[in-house]
């Protein structure tokens, strides 16, 4: 299938802030420089992880450092996107 540049408007780009998802960040942003597009980046908190972790340490604690995490790997993408002249939201 061939795609036109008209084609490609938004590329969602989850983010775990693992090699492997700033990998795939970097690739969904050379597509969307190629495509004229945007990046739409996100990070989840997964409430399993969540629940697991709070038998350990208070919730409070650990939603506080998973979202600060989060941001983090949102800023890091954000500023790869900036550089190559992507546009990208939240």
């Amino acid at each position: 299938m061939k795609f036109s540049s008209q084609t490609i408007k938004k590329i969602l780009v989850p983010t775990d802030g693992s090699d492997y998802s700033i990998h795939a960040a970097e690739y969904a942003i050379s597509i969307a420089k190629t495509h004229d597009a945007q990046i739409m980046v996100v990070y989840v908190l997964d409430e399993v992880v969540i629940d697991r972790f709070s038998k350990i340490t208070e919730r409070e604690d650990i939603e506080k450092e998973l979202k600060a995490d989060g941001q983090r790997y949102i800023n890091y993408i954000l500023g790869l996107a900036e550089k190559e002249g992507v546009k990208a939201i939240l």
